[in-house]
């Protein structure tokens, strides 16, 4: 990736347009959808309107591949580490 060159992905062009969005500022939106038929819907979740590809979104990345799991239940993400120089 060149240093001029700038990745983003627009969230808001891949949000079926059938959801409920709701802008809360600028940079954040509130996705929300019904499920049809039986079933309670899943609660909102807020996304950045854009997510920029950059140095920093590919070390979370690897970080993640390094060190992150998926939940036992299989539908959350986990993170965890120990070394200080991991932080963020």
């Amino acid at each position: 990736m060149k240093n001029n060159q700038k990745y983003i992905i627009n969230i808001l062009e891949l949000i079926p347009q059938e959801w409920n969005k709701e802008d809360i500022d600028n940079h954040f939106v509130k996705v929300s959808y019904t499920t049809i038929g039986r079933g309670n819907s899943p609660k909102p979740f807020v996304l950045p309107k854009q997510i920029y590809l950059d140095k920093n979104f590919v070390e979370a990345i690897a970080m993640y591949i390094g060190d992150g799991k998926l939940s036992k239940d299989m539908h959350h993400l986990d993170f965890c580490s120990i070394d200080k120089d991991r932080l963020i």
